[in-house]
Parts: C-alpha cells; structure tokens; sequence
C-alpha cells in the first residue's frame, strides 16, 4: 500500500513537472518597454508576461535615480518586491599554495585542450551560413511587433542638430515598419523623448530552430571531427 501511495505521488510530480513545462514552452511570452524623458524628468515602464497569468512590472518616474517600483503579478494578485540591502562580504579562502595547484592544473588540462586555430579550422562556409541564418531567425522572433520613437532634440550647435537629424532620417527610412518621428529644434538646446516598443514570442519556436540547426548537416559534421580531433588529444 506504501509503494502505492509512493507511486501515485511520483506520478503526480512527474504530470505536475511536464504541466510547468509545457507551460513555459508552449504559452506566448509578452514584453512592452516604455520611456518618457522631458525637463530632467523621466518615466520608465518595463512589462514582462507569461501568458496572462505571470508578469514582472518595472516602474520608476520622476528625476533620474528616483526609486524603481518592482512588481510580480500572479492570477491578477499584485506583489510588491522590496529593495534588499547590499551587504559586503569579504572571502578571500584562496592560499599561495592552492593557486599553484590550481595554476599547475589548469596549465595542464590547456596542454591537452583543442586549440583556437584547430577550432576554426573546423568551421567551414556552409556551417557559418546555417549559424547566421539561425541567430537572424532568432532575432526576427524576438524583435519588436510594434515600435514608435518620437523625439525633440535640439543641441547648442545647430549643426549638431542637423546631423542627428539626418542620422534619425536614415534610420527611418530603413525601418518603414516602424514609427520614427524626430522633429529638430534649431534655436535652443532641448531634448524630450517618448518611445515605446511590444512584442510577442513564444519559447517553443526558438527551441525548434535551436534543435534544427544542432541536427543540421554541417553541425553533425563539426561534432564528429571535433569527437575526432579530442581523441587525438586525449592520446597524446
């Protein structure tokens, strides 16, 4: 009856284990950041959500260095996180004799390791092609839906204003998705921004991309001859 009992609990901890991950792969993640600066005051908002159920709020306004709210939601319940009091701790348990072990060690260990020229001499054209295409992947799941940036500036120079006018131009010309909108000041020195961006990923597609790449050809062909290259090491 005790082994029962035992194997139910284990069953229900393993269903209970595959539940919270399924959960963290599979439900869509939110993020919005937001800025407001304008007369040396400034409001920051910082939202990050999984599902509609978990979320971390950051909040801080006013002067620069005012206090940062933080925040933790769960099923709608609001919890606040206190600041924690830096304490120093000094450690120093090192002795002259432990670190000439440790560097004796480790001088030993780098003997054997592969080195950096034999490691890019693995890598070939087709091996980089498939890792950059996958970091883009990544970045393009990542990357905001919605973005706009809107901005006065004005510096005492006003050619300083025309180049970062100029700069804010191109910018926008390049991200014609985006809401870019910078209005130059030309008589006097002024900054005010207001941006905010969103967006919206979720875990198991970067996995997916993660698992296809590492089973890729060209990554099956860098394990074996790294495999290779290690046991000729190991036997030297």
């Amino acid at each position: 009856m005790i082994l029962g009992l035992l194997l139910d609990a284990l069953i229900a901890v393993v269903c209970v284990f595959l539940v919270v991950v399924l959960i963290i792969v599979f439900v869509p993640y939110y993020y919005r950041v937001s800025y407001k600066y304008k007369n040396m005051q400034q409001k920051i908002i910082i939202e990050f959500n999984i599902g509609k159920a978990f979320g971390f709020y950051l909040y801080q306004e006013g002067i620069i260095g005012a206090p940062i709210i933080k925040n933790i939601q769960i099923f709608g319940h609001v919890f606040k996180l206190n600041e924690s009091k830096n304490k120093n701790i000094d450690k120093d348990n090192d002795t002259a004799e432990e670190a000439s072990k440790e560097k004796a060690a480790k001088a030993k260990k780098q003997s054997k390791d592969i080195s950096v020229t034999e490691y890019i001499d693995l890598m070939n054209k087709q091996l980089m092609e498939s890792f950059i295409q996958v970091i883009a992947d990544i970045i393009k799941i990542l990357a905001p839906k919605t973005f706009w940036f809107y901005t006065k500036v004005g510096f005492y120079e006003p050619h300083y204003t025309s180049i970062a006018y100029g700069i804010g131009s191109v910018i926008k010309g390049l991200v014609k998705s985006y809401n870019i909108d910078i209005i130059p000041i030309w008589d006097d020195e002024y900054l005010e921004v207001d941006t905010e961006l969103s967006g919206r990923f979720v875990l198991a597609i970067i996995i997916y991309r993660l698992i296809k790449f590492l089973l890729s050809k060209p990554t099956r062909t860098l394990w074996k001859q790294w495999r290779k290259l290690k046991k000729q090491h190991s036997f030297a």
